[in-house]
């Protein structure tokens, strides 16, 4: 039976030690807020003054602290205490095997006699075996950190840091819990700007063509925003929530339009957080048991909001699409409005749009945080909206008229468009959490995919950029989207036969799909990152192709990876009919080592804007270093992470004519730390579940890698949520 150890009971130096690491401070933040928001814990909107100081009219104590700088103190003294644990353990750990008094004080000599008559007995000498394990464990641990201290300094830490300074993470966790300051609809009304500012605001947020757009009917909401004018303080708080969160969005891109002007309309980054402010005022004043349409509109207005402030997903988004699912299962948006005779047309059709962006962002934001979707499949019977334009139907219409084509004409094409792909996308993500999957399911699925991947609308199917010269950015942005939706489906559907197809003729088909789907992703990527420089078709959208899709991109280069990986680990083994030049006809070797060459630096360029894109650029640079190390790819926290037995000789330039010159990152400096996980040591020996926990988590990399990884197999057969994409 296990027993609570007392600790007036351990040997004194270590009970010393555990009360000095009780002790231990926290780790120094520049303080954001004001010094009186910080005494009081109010939300400080960081203005200066802030609107808490200016409302009391106390401009001279609004002040800010100085930010202070780390110094190596703390660290030292870290250091010792650990060094000085070390040496007690050792201690202790040779005490232990001559006699038990040197951690538990008190006890006679007959307690002596009776345990030393004991030892001999196989029950004992197996709990001695056990406790030498569990010192010898406890004492790795112990120099693992030492080691880690003395090694890593906080290079990469300090960048990411400064990222997330630069664009800190929203806290949507308030609309669960509320902001720390209620207010009341009056003072609420007073943070709204004059109304021809709120006007171009709106009109600029009908423009812009949000991700949640359809879900709110213009002509409706501007009968309801002329009556809000006429008598706001009649104003119903879910409407006021509604708007103050299409503010939120609009003056977010407008702060971003307007990042270059010299002299911008309105100072946007303190007028969107006041906007942000009234916005969870409003959405946690409303009882959510008691929740409408407005409410349910002003969350996913807010939630988009929120994402598109953030280059890096949050685990907030996903607990703030938690709670606007469970708001729309209460009041029944996962039943077809035909089961409600009370409805008008007009109802049905904004509950259908309402229900299927809910259902979307669902599916693709749990998939990107590597989570499973909240939302049960087959357990809703709401049909689809039909394809119109919001002047064909209206609060007094009496019959819905008929679908129009599916083009970008409409709002909720797109929507409609990729329904069938995202909604196989989470069947397949569902379907692969079982334990046994057969093979017959797997092809059942791909030829269901690839039938929806026909199907998509043509005007929504990829087509090269010089055949689209008269389309909208934004359309050729919604066909990569939708399509790269169906290649990571392939990836993830196809992957666990990756190492099955070097031996089994029957899983070779599982490689080519999924190599041909990863192959084509890094492809999109590379045009969609030339296209959206400056001057390019798609300038302006840089931010958006960043945030959406960023984890399939990563996907596909992680697939090609272990690819190039096996074919040079079990070139001997293979059977004839798994080369490359069978399955495709030619060496895709050195295509595939450009293509990842060519996402390095793409994933470069971008991380000096998200900490997500720095730790990518320093994975695949550590994965190239291992696979092709005469590419000079050195990266930045590590060196060269070694060689490998991958290399030829043979060498290419920089990927892509188009890319941006960037030079190889190089340090002589290793540390342990911070290296992506040695993936490629021996045949077979990929943990690619780590590398998962690597790039899924928001913090810093790990401090410490361990390189007893599992197989390859074992990666394959891992949960698939992990591997997310974003679209």
């Amino acid at each position: 039976m296990e027993t609570s150890l007392d600790p007036s009971r351990l040997n004194p130096d270590l009970r010393t030690l555990l009360a000095e690491a009780s002790l231990a401070g926290t780790r120094n933040r520049r303080q954001l807020s004001c010094t009186p928001c910080r005494q009081r814990k109010l939300k400080c909107n960081r203005g200066r003054p802030c609107e808490n100081c200016a409302r009391r009219e106390a401009h001279q104590t609004c002040t800010y602290p100085d930010f202070a700088k780390r110094t190596s103190t703390k660290s030292t003294k870290v250091k010792e205490r650990i060094n000085r644990l070390q040496t007690v353990f050792l201690e202790l750990s040779e005490k232990n095997d001559t006699t038990t008094q040197s951690i538990i004080q008190g006890g006679g000599s007959e307690n002596v006699q009776s345990t030393e008559q004991e030892k001999l007995s196989p029950e004992h000498l197996q709990q001695q075996n056990d406790s030498t394990t569990k010192w010898e464990a406890i004492l790795e641990d112990i120099t693992g950190i030492r080691d880690y201290f003395e090694e890593n300094d906080e290079s990469l830490k300090h960048d990411i840091d400064k990222l997330q300074i630069a664009r800190p993470s929203p806290k949507v966790w308030d609309v669960i819990y509320g902001v720390n300051h209620r207010q009341n609809i009056g003072a609420l009304l007073s943070c709204l700007p004059e109304r021809s500012q709120v006007d171009r605001l709106i009109a600029k947020y009908f423009e812009m063509l949000a991700f949640f757009r359809p879900v709110i009917h213009p002509k409706q909401f501007q009968r309801e925003y002329h009556q809000f004018w006429k008598n706001p303080t009649a104003v119903s708080v879910p409407w006021l929530g509604l708007l103050f969160s299409m503010l939120q969005l609009s003056a977010q891109v407008s702060s971003q339009l307007r990042s270059n002007a010299s002299q911008p309309v309105l100072d946007m980054d303190e007028t969107v957080a006041n906007f942000r402010h009234c916005a969870l005022e409003c959405l946690t004043l409303e009882d959510y048991a008691k929740a409408d349409i407005h409410l349910l509109q002003g969350m996913l207005t807010h939630l988009e909001a929120e994402y598109f402030q953030s280059l890096d997903p949050q685990a907030n988004f996903y607990i703030l699409t938690g709670t606007i699912v469970r708001v729309a299962l209460m009041i029944n948006l996962h039943r077809d409005p035909r089961h409600f005779s009370n409805l008008s047309p007009f109802e049905a059709e904004t509950r259908r749009r309402l229900w299927l962006c809910i259902v979307h962002g669902d599916i693709l934001l749990s998939f990107q945080m590597g989570l499973p979707s909240m939302i049960p499949y087959g357990q809703s019977d709401t049909g689809m909206p039909k394809n119109l334009r919001e002047d064909d139907f209206d609060e007094d219409t009496k019959v819905l008229p008929e679908s129009r084509p599916i083009d970008g004409t409409t709002n909720v094409a797109f929507y409609l468009a990729k329904a069938p792909v995202i909604e196989l996308l989470g069947r397949i993500a569902t379907h692969l959490q079982d334990v046994h999957v057969p093979k017959e399911a797997v092809h059942n699925l791909d030829a269901q995919l690839r039938t929806a991947r026909a199907g998509v609308p043509a005007y929504y199917q990829v087509r090269p950029i010089e055949e689209a010269l008269i389309d909208p950015a934004y359309v050729i942005m919604r066909r990569y989207a939708v399509d790269q939706i169906c290649l990571t489906g392939f990836c993830i559907l196809h992957r666990k036969g990756m190492v099955a197809a070097r031996f089994d003729e029957h899983s070779i088909y599982s490689r080519k799909a999924c190599i041909d789907a990863a192959m084509t992703m890094l492809e999109y990527q590379n045009v969609r990152h030339h296209e959206s420089k400056p001057g390019g078709r798609l300038a302006g959208l840089r931010g958006t192709m960043l945030s959406f899709t960023k984890n399939d991109w990563l996907l596909a280069a992680m697939l090609i990876c272990l690819d190039i990986h096996l074919s040079t680990t079990t070139a001997t083994k293979s059977t004839n009919k798994s080369s490359d030049l069978s399955i495709w006809g030619r060496d895709r070797r050195d295509e595939m080592l450009k293509a990842l060459e060519t996402s390095y630096y793409i994933w470069k360029e971008y991380s000096a804007e998200s900490a997500e894109a720095l730790k990518a650029s320093e994975a695949l640079a550590a994965m190239l270093a291992k696979i092709r190390p005469e590419s000079g790819i050195m990266t930045k926290y590590g060196g060269v992470p070694g060689s490998s037995s991958c290399a030829n000789g043979r060498s290419e330039s920089v990927p892509d004519s188009n890319m941006t010159s960037c030079a190889p990152l190089q340090s002589s400096t290793s540390r342990a730390g911070l290296q992506v996980p040695d993936m490629f040591a021996e045949p077979g020996n990929i943990d690619w579940d780590e590398l998962d926990r690597y790039f899924i988590s928001t913090g810093t990399a790990p401090a410490t890698v361990d390189n007893t990884f599992g197989s390859a197999e074992d990666w394959l057969n891992n949960d698939l949520w992990t591997m997310s994409q974003d679209c």
